[in-house]
């Protein structure tokens, strides 16, 4: 009778085992492709994880001042990579690219046609929110009607924070400050503010 109760003891405990550590391997999407999209927000990105990193994307950000939408900037970039993942939750992704800035003051349009090197971290806290930071530095000759004087360097940081939402968390809002310097041979100019986008990833 002992060996009995024993036996049936060992067995639920094995099979108890068995459920828990079932339970605990839950492998989690991955995808390979983002689109992100808003009223002044166009962009994609290749995701897939240890793989060929490429990314589009253009945007434009109205300010106010005395004049209103007296300081609008926008910017046009293509990015090529290579995503590199650590422990399931870390994304670091060196980038090099091209891309053209372009600031509208009153009627004078200064515009930047650069290169830029740098690269995009993304911490994974949750399934509900992700925390990165992006840095670049740039490089290239002014166009427009203004001129900055060439050459022109600069340095493009801004931190995304990411809310995922949906049934398979593939949905999400990004709300994302930055801050922009130029160093033109004439002058400096500096830009701060932020963006939001929806995003989709599959």
């Amino acid at each position: 009778m002992i060996m009995l109760m024993f036996s049936l003891g060992a067995d639920l405990i094995v099979k108890e085992t068995e459920v828990k550590s079932n339970a605990v391997i839950t492998p989690e999407h991955n995808y390979a492709n983002r689109i992100n999209f808003a009223f002044s927000r166009l962009g994609y990105e290749r995701i897939k994880p240890e793989a060929f990193y490429f990314g589009v994307e253009a945007w434009y950000v109205l300010t106010y001042g005395p004049t209103p939408f007296e300081r609008t900037i926008g910017e046009a970039e293509a990015r090529v990579g290579y995503n590199l993942f650590f422990n399931d939750e870390d994304r670091l992704t060196p980038i090099a690219g091209v891309g053209c800035f372009k600031d509208f003051v009153h009627h004078q349009k200064q515009g930047l046609v650069y290169g830029t090197l740098g690269v995009l971290y993304e911490h994974h806290f949750s399934h509900l929110f992700d925390l990165g930071v992006n840095l670049k530095v740039l490089g290239g000759a002014d166009v427009g009607r203004s001129r900055w004087g060439s050459p022109i360097w600069g340095y493009d940081i801004s931190v995304p924070l990411t809310f995922h939402f949906g049934e398979k968390g593939n949905w999400d809002f990004r709300l994302e400050p930055f801050c922009i310097q130029m160093f033109g041979h004439r002058h400096t100019h500096s830009f701060g503010g932020g963006q939001s986008a929806f995003g989709y990833r599959f």
